[in-house]
């Protein structure tokens, strides 16, 4: 149960850090 979530955690981070990276990487070219 603990394990999942923690799993699940780090997912969610992994994703939003990506998107925000790409948000930024955007915003810098453009």
């Amino acid at each position: 149960m603990m394990m999942s979530g923690f799993l699940l955690l780090l997912i969610a981070l992994g994703v939003g850090g990506w998107f925000l990276y790409k948000y930024m990487d955007n915003r810098k070219w453009s």
